[in-house]
């Protein structure tokens, strides 16, 4: 099924692919895209397994005013990567210079319930993807992993860590995405880039994240549950400076056959109390905080060294905690809480 497309330009210049087109990074990664007048072909399956579909479809609302108002090709089609015949027919009638990778079931701790299920939306469905780009000869795939494939590990985590260990079937998901990748390049010549974002927040963040739950909780005077005794830490790292890495690995020239992975983070690890402290002041609200016992699967820190990105693409974060929790209180405020 095919949406936004009666009025919509004929695109002269390749279509930039992006799969989990609706969701909370995909749908600011497109509307970036079309800002900037690129051709964008968006696939979203509408999951409801992780929150309301009816919200990303308001996403595609926006979307699609936006690209009416630039002038900017943009077609949404509704469906899965594992949808092998889907995936050939938009390969075999458009032209894809760039497949964006951001299909996934996300969530630790969803992922505990429902292992196979990762695997297979995670795994399978990336693994699919990869193989009608090859039948296609579409070259150039940019994967957005996770900071969940490092595990738990002292200070920085490096890129070219070899002791990579998940804690959750989520993160091991996503690292098996990755090795395949990798192995599929080898062997067919695609260009890769894997990106590991790091706990990405701001404006339409699912409603079961962190900081997207504690600003609810905050708003309606209820207490706050934390785990652990408020020392885990978090790089917490806005959505605009993350579809800005995006924009730049799309851009980046990578020999065939080879993948190239980049931490998309801002180096700057914050403790959960300190979160909480912020969203206080952002709210003027006092918070009524209730720890518990951590679960299976959570990290105590995630911490990103981002010199390689940096250097090879020009990545720098801009978007403070303070400024970015003032930015999504705002739109929490409007859209959720109006």
């Amino acid at each position: 099924m095919v949406f936004g497309s009666d009025n919509a330009p004929i695109s002269s210049r390749p279509w930039t692919f992006v799969t989990g087109g609706l969701g909370f990074i995909g749908s600011h990664l497109v509307e970036s895209l079309l800002g900037d007048g690129v051709p964008v072909l968006a696939l979203d399956n509408l999951d409801k397994s992780t929150y309301n579909p009816m919200l990303r479809l308001e996403n595609l609302s926006i979307l699609s005013k936006l690209a009416r108002s630039k002038g900017t090709a943009f077609r949404f089609i509704l469906g899965d990567t594992h949808n092998r015949p889907l995936i050939k027919t938009i390969f075999s009638a458009n032209a894809v210079g760039c497949i964006v990778d951001l299909a996934a079931r996300a969530g630790v701790r969803p992922s505990l319930l429902d292992p196979v299920g990762y695997i297979q939306a995670n795994v399978e469905g990336f693994v699919s993807l990869l193989a009608e780009a090859k039948e296609a000869g579409v070259r150039k795939v940019v994967y957005v992993s996770s900071s969940s494939v490092y595990g738990n590990k002292p200070g920085r985590f490096f890129e070219d860590d070899p002791e990579l260990n998940p804690g959750s079937p989520y993160g091991m998901s996503k690292l098996m995405a990755e090795r395949f990748f990798a192995l599929y390049a080898r062997l067919y010549g695609l260009s890769g880039i894997v990106l590991r974002p790091f706990t990405v927040y701001g404006p339409r963040q699912r409603p079961e994240m962190a900081i997207h739950k504690f600003l609810n909780q905050l708003l309606h005077d209820r207490p706050l549950t934390i785990f652990g005794d408020g020392s885990m830490r978090r790089d917490f790292t806005h959505v605009l400076d993350v579809v800005a890495g995006i924009r730049g690995a799309i851009e980046l020239s990578i020999q065939p056959g080879v993948v190239q992975t980049y931490n998309l983070g801002t180096s700057h690890p914050v403790s959960l109390f300190a979160l909480i402290e912020a969203l206080e002041e952002a709210t003027n609200k006092k918070a009524d905080v209730r720890l518990v016992p951590a679960p299976p699967g959570e990290l105590f820190q995630t911490w990103a060294d981002i010199k390689k990105a940096r250097e090879q693409f020009g990545y720098c974060p801009k978007v403070g905690l303070k400024e970015g929790l003032s930015d999504f209180v705002r739109w929490y405020n409007k859209r959720v809480n109006p």
